[in-house]
């Protein structure tokens, strides 16, 4: 009987010998995503999401004046929204 050991716990990689070659096909199809795949899937979504970043960046540099001030405003209504939620500590004589 050939048993197929592996190399670490965690992973799709394992030891096979000269021997189990007909092995090879069957132990690789358990592992759902191959090393390479995942390397090349990572860096497609970052450059997604500097790309978003970028484009993002850009925008808020030509929006017009009244823009910001009115996303100001609507950030300082949701800031006293969180704190009429919130009570305030009660304070001791310690403190």
């Amino acid at each position: 009987m050939i048993v197929a050991r592996r190399l670490n716990p965690v992973g799709c990689q394992y030891l096979i010998g000269a021997d189990d070659q007909r092995l090879r096909g069957s132990i690789a199809s358990l592992c759902p995503i191959r090393p390479r795949v995942l390397e090349i899937h990572l860096v497609w979504s970052f450059v997604y999401f500097a790309f978003g970043r970028i484009v993002e960046l850009t925008l808020l540099c030509f929006r017009s004046r009244e823009s910001k001030g009115v996303e100001i405003l609507v950030l300082r209504h949701e800031l006293d929204i969180f704190r009429r939620q919130q009570p305030l500590p009660r304070l001791e004589p310690k403190d």
